[in-house]
């Protein structure tokens, strides 16, 4: 707005790009592939192009899943957000 100002909006489902991948340890904590089902927490994932996955090493919780994505896609679906 012109005062630089913004109203954001911090409850509600909205529809938000998802990718299918989340943060795991073996040797070293890296990305693997995993699919996101309904319910399933998504976290806010600074360091990835596509924000919103199941990082939950690393990530910002932010919302619940309300579609699913396949494993390693991305897809737009809808997010409840905390």
């Amino acid at each position: 707005e012109d005062d630089g100002t913004c109203i954001i909006r911090r409850k509600g489902v909205f529809e938000l790009e998802v990718e299918g991948i989340n943060m795991v340890y073996t040797t070293d904590w890296a990305y693997a592939n995993v699919a996101v089902n309904i319910g399933d927490k998504l976290y806010y994932d600074a360091a990835k192009t596509i924000k919103i996955n199941k990082n939950d090493h690393s990530g910002t919780f932010f919302g619940y899943a309300l579609g699913t994505v396949g494993s390693g896609a991305h897809a737009t679906i809808q997010v409840l957000l905390k």
